[in-house]
């Protein structure tokens, strides 16, 4: 819980407040051990959730620069969620309309949307 927290102050320091900017309420983060692989999974719909595999990466699969793979998936996947949840002008009042099925970020070339990830994993965990 404190690295979600932690994670959740840094995250939202960099893209805004996120009582202004977007609109995250709780998320669940689940946390599963039955996978040889390390990956995490972010979704806000239909309820937003953080899925995460405790298997940490390899040396020979990933550059291990980071201090803890926990705190760098967490970091990741919740850029994801406060990203996607953004919204400003127009598709604030239709985001309230709609609800959260409305991500515009989401739309975002995948570039955009893996690069802010792994720059805020490496900002904030190296």
């Amino acid at each position: 819980a404190d690295i979600a927290e932690e994670a959740y102050h840094q995250v939202n320091a960099q893209l805004g407040s996120p009582d202004k900017h977007h609109h995250l309420q709780k998320i669940a983060i689940i946390m599963e051990d039955f996978s040889d692989y390390a990956l995490g999974f972010a979704s806000s719909f239909p309820h937003r959730v953080i899925r995460l595999s405790l298997t940490a990466p390899t040396a020979k699969s990933f550059d291990m620069k980071f201090k803890s793979w926990l705190k760098m998936v967490i970091t990741h996947e919740y850029t994801h969620m406060a990203h996607f949840e953004m919204t400003s002008g127009p598709t604030t009042a239709l985001r309230a309309l709609f609800g959260q099925i409305l991500a515009p970020n989401a739309l975002q070339p995948i570039w955009s949307i893996e690069g802010l990830a792994v720059y805020n994993e490496t900002k904030f965990t190296t």
